[in-house]
């Protein structure tokens, strides 16, 4: 079975997501039970919806080049993020110096914080842009391979996508709050 980005899609309509089962939710609902398909065509990222096709195209056909859409996900959201927050661009574009930028400014310094539990996550989400993007420059399409060559498999690419999609949520979720706290 091959996971696609609309497999689960709840439908929308009058304001709640009807789903397969009968779960009805309101529209309030947090990220993960909608559709992230809607929330990037809604704030105009459909550069980042654009590579989440991408890496579920490919997921099963080519696990590699899945694996560096899932890096690209991350990088054009970090991109997007930096521009429209007028911060400066880092010289070096890849996905750890974005990352840090954006990271640094949404407050998700582990050091930050109080709470324990918290500060393991945060520092978990770190540890997700390090493995997708140390995975798309050792193993994905994104550079040639030497003499032996990591066989990835569709899992592989999954579990990047996947943390690609997390990461994606809590960034939006979090600036979508920080918004809010500057209007209010």
């Amino acid at each position: 079975y091959t996971l696609s980005l609309h497999d689960a899609l709840p439908i929308w309509r009058y304001g709640f997501a009807y789903h397969t089962g009968g779960i009805i939710l309101g529209a309030a609902t947090a990220l993960p039970t909608r559709s992230l398909t809607e929330t990037l065509k809604a704030r105009d990222l459909g550069e980042v919806d654009k590579e989440f096709e991408r890496s579920l195209a490919n997921v099963e056909s080519d696990p590699p080049a899945a694996i560096a859409a899932a890096c690209s996900i991350l990088e054009s959201l970090f991109k997007v993020y930096i521009e429209d927050n007028g911060l400066e661009m880092p010289g070096d574009q890849s996905l750890k110096p974005l990352w840090k930028t954006v990271s640094k400014h949404l407050g998700f310094d582990p050091s930050a914080v109080e709470d324990e539990d918290i500060k393991k996550i945060l520092s978990g989400m770190t540890s997700v842009v390090d493995g997708i993007g140390s995975l798309r420059t050792h193993r994905s399409t994104a550079h040639g391979q030497g003499r032996k060559a990591y066989r990835i498999q569709a899992r592989h690419a999954r579990l990047a996508i996947h943390g690609s999609h997390t990461l994606v949520g809590f960034v939006i979720e979090t600036w979508d709050e920080r918004k809010r706290r500057a209007v209010s």
